[in-house]
């Protein structure tokens, strides 16, 4: 099977293959150190460590062997990491929040040549400007103090929705989505739908 193969070149892919693999190791340990985790292997990581039924009791095993409440695996080029404590859960995720939050943004949402909604505000990070000034705009709009003055067009609606109702029982569904698309389209646009309406 080996024998068409000339030992240089053997050597030569070898060698390549051990000194990517060395400069990928160099590469990885330039970035923070992660929290503690089991121990890696070559290539596979820590996969085999990675459980393959009851993940709590595992993971809570593990934390108490290795003393810490945030324990780490590494596998496939992906790391994951391990909150076993509440108090751990708490610091990471709400005292530090600004720091490790972040939302995902798929490159196929924010790609101008794609479906280029890298502006859309559910798909903003929450470190951006736009997102901030998108969330003061809403807010202003929608805010606690805002809503109070929707309140009349909603009993003037939910009026109209009962008396079509008690006129036609049977098409109460379409009855209520129609109203529910009207006051949608009255809030988004601060004027009411030019449509002819039963009553």
């Amino acid at each position: 099977m080996f024998d068409n193969i000339s030992l240089p070149a053997f050597l030569v892919t070898g060698v390549a293959i051990v000194s990517g693999y060395l400069v990928l190791c160099k590469l990885r340990t330039n970035r923070l150190p992660l929290p503690p985790g089991p121990p890696s292997y070559p290539i596979i990581g820590q996969l085999l460590a990675m459980p393959r039924s009851s993940e709590s009791r595992v993971f809570m095993n593990l934390s108490a062997k290795l003393n810490s409440d945030i324990i780490s695996f590494s596998f496939l080029g992906q790391t994951i990491i391990v909150l076993n404590s509440n108090e751990a859960a708490f610091d990471l995720l709400e005292k530090r929040s600004s720091i490790h939050s972040g939302r995902f943004r798929p490159s196929m949402i924010a790609s101008p040549t794609l479906v280029n909604m890298g502006d859309f505000v559910a798909f903003l990070d929450t470190k951006n400007e736009l997102w901030r000034r998108q969330r003061r705009a809403m807010n202003a709009r929608l805010g606690k103090h805002a809503v109070a003055a929707f309140q009349s067009s909603q009993e003037l609606e939910a009026r109209r929705l009962v008396d079509r109702l008690l006129i036609s029982a049977a098409n109460a569904e379409s009855v209520s989505s129609k109203i529910l698309n009207e006051e949608f389209y009255r809030y988004g646009n601060s004027y009411p739908p030019l449509v002819k309406r039963d009553t």
